[in-house]
């Protein structure tokens, strides 16, 4: 649904306006990860000042691409800066993330 929200919006057969488009992403994206961490705090009980700094990352690109939404950047543009919101987990895991990992697994 959400991709065809996007392509309707770039061929501008849109009913909606772009900001409402960028929601359409922004938000299932938002409930995704939070769903994530909510499920590797269950699993491990263990929650690390970096998994705080790394959610606190992904909320200002959340906030970002709403903000670069509604002050009239492109739909496509915003999408790539919502890509953002997940390689931030991955960067933060790969550079630091995985001692802590082993460390609550062990």
């Amino acid at each position: 649904m959400n991709r065809l929200i996007a392509i309707a919006s770039g061929e501008h057969k849109s009913v909606i306006g772009p900001l409402a488009t960028v929601l359409s992403v922004a938000a299932p994206v938002a409930v995704y990860i939070g769903l994530i961490y909510a499920t590797y705090y269950y699993l491990v009980r263990c929650f690390y000042r970096l998994d705080a700094w790394l959610l606190t990352a992904i909320a200002v690109v959340l906030v970002a691409t709403v903000v670069a939404a509604q002050s009239g950047i492109d739909v496509a543009r915003c999408l790539v800066i919502l890509i953002l919101a997940p390689a931030i987990i991955v960067v933060g895991y790969e550079g630091r993330g995985y001692r802590y990992e082993a460390e609550a697994l062990a």
